[in-house]
């Protein structure tokens, strides 16, 4: 940790989902994140590795809120299941 109130992350996982990290680092400089619930997931993980039990938390809560609508299937599409 650094005099000025920085702090340096190291993320070691070499597989950190894309999406996640971007939305992190959109977090990291402007507090607010807008993030499809498909990716999620993703943000959550890399939130977890680089430790951000604020954005964690955040996120936790708002799938909570979150309802999903089951997907209908018609008859015409039937056919390509």
């Amino acid at each position: 940790m650094q005099g000025d109130g920085a702090r340096e992350v190291h993320l070691r996982h070499g597989q950190l989902p894309a999406a996640g990290l971007r939305a992190l680092l959109v977090w990291m400089y402007t507090e607010r994140v807008d993030v499809a619930t498909a990716d999620a997931p993703d943000l959550q993980l890399v939130a977890a590795r680089a430790q951000c039990r604020a954005l964690t938390a955040a996120i936790d809560n708002e799938l909570r809120t979150v309802k999903c609508v089951p997907c209908v299937r018609s008859a015409s599409h039937e056919r390509f299941l």
